[in-house]
């Protein structure tokens, strides 16, 4: 893949880039890859020469890991940090290698807290006050590796460090972020769960024909039906009053008001459409939705 800086930036943010890159450890899988799409990881295997992106769009993947980079040299003696797993997992297409690296490990009389740090914004927080699904089964991928390796397991939790956090947004919204960092419990999955689900992942990634992706790896966003008021002036502002899964009930307000209309709003694929995976050019599913809209 090539990278450009069309933004004439110092040489520095490159070179910590490249310094600090993602590695699968010498396995197979890394557990990052294994939950991700195996659609998105074949293409961007297979368009990897063609695949350009400007260091600009790596700045969430820099701070991130500068993140780690700062809070390793923090840790207490008895924690661990940065420390990786690998466990070969037995599929009906054969033996794979599994890797991953556990950002910090606190022990307790119970086992060790397995930590994983996180870099996002509030609204992240926001809507997945439970943790992402994707940090869900990264963190229960962790738990598995670990057990594989005779370390018992107290807990799972995310770290989140809040980009964008605002004193006076925690005050006026009581579902926004309390602090800056923020602590989520993870809820921990039985060992055989945990298990199956690596075991699963591999065989999906193994697969010789090219899988579609799930709404969830295009990070699809349901349609939904918006309803508009008038303004002062008597024209529909352009700011939905209020925003509703299913038409019924957003014609049933839309009733009980004078002059407001009901907008649907389509199906989003954000992940596509953004370009966050990479390889939507070169992606036939993704094409084809295209062409039905």
């Amino acid at each position: 893949m090539k990278t450009t800086n069309k933004y004439n930036l110092p040489s520095v943010f490159e070179r910590f880039d490249n310094a600090n890159a993602h590695t699968r450890g010498g396995a197979d899988f890394s557990v990052t890859g294994l939950i991700d799409s195996p659609r998105v990881q074949r293409l961007r295997a297979l368009h990897h020469d063609e695949r350009v992106e400007d260091i600009s769009q790596r700045v969430y993947s820099i701070l991130g890991t500068a993140v780690h980079a700062i809070l390793e040299g923090g840790a207490e003696q008895e924690q661990i940090v940065e420390e990786r797993f690998h466990a070969n997992i037995e599929t009906e297409h054969g033996t794979v290698s599994v890797s991953g690296q556990v950002d910090l490990q606190t022990p307790t009389h119970d086992g060790y807290i397995i930590s994983d740090y996180k870099t996002t914004g509030a609204y992240a927080i926001q809507a997945h006050p439970e943790g992402k699904i994707e940090h869900i089964r990264q963190l229960n991928c962790y738990a598995a590796l670990a057990r594989l390796n005779s370390v018992e397991v107290a807990s799972l939790e995310v770290l989140a460090i809040v980009r964008d956090w605002s004193a006076s947004a925690a005050e006026r919204n009581p579902d926004y972020p309390v602090a800056p960092i923020v602590r989520i419990p993870i809820e921990m999955w039985d060992e055989d769960k945990a298990y199956e689900y690596i075991k699963e992942r591999a065989v999906a990634h193994q697969d010789k024909d090219l899988p579609e992706c799930t709404p969830v790896d295009m990070w699809a966003r349901p349609e939904v039906f918006a309803v508009h008021e008038l303004a002062k002036n008597g024209k529909i502002r352009k700011r939905a009053s209020k925003l509703f899964d299913n038409q019924t009930d957003a014609e049933s307000m839309s009733l009980g008001l004078i002059g407001s209309i009901v907008e649907e709003r389509p199906r989003k694929f954000v992940r596509c459409e953004g370009d966050y995976c990479g390889v939507s050019q070169w992606c036939k599913q993704y094409k084809q939705i295209k062409e039905k809209e």
